[in-house]
């Protein structure tokens, strides 16, 4: 992934997130997961998730789902500031 590109990212179910380069999926109540680089990987899936080399990546999708699982949410009132 380039760095000032911004991938476009599919939510595929509550779980999963995948772009044409990778593929997250995140188990429920469980700390593991699976990534898999489908740009490198072709016919040879090797599971990314704890593989340092991926970490800003993975960290990238986990953030993009917070923020889509949060903007499902009607918040109460307005922010009154920065936080």
């Amino acid at each position: 992934m380039q760095k000032n590109s911004k991938p476009k990212i599919l939510l595929i179910t509550s779980e999963q997130q995948h772009e044409a380069d990778y593929k997250l999926t995140i188990y429920r109540n469980l700390d593991e997961g699976e990534l898999f680089d489908l740009k490198t990987a072709i016919g040879d899936y090797i599971n990314r998730f704890n593989d340092p080399e991926y970490a800003n990546i993975k960290a990238t999708f986990l953030h993009r789902f917070i923020q889509a699982e949060m903007a499902k949410e009607v918040s109460p009132m307005a922010r009154i500031s920065a936080a």
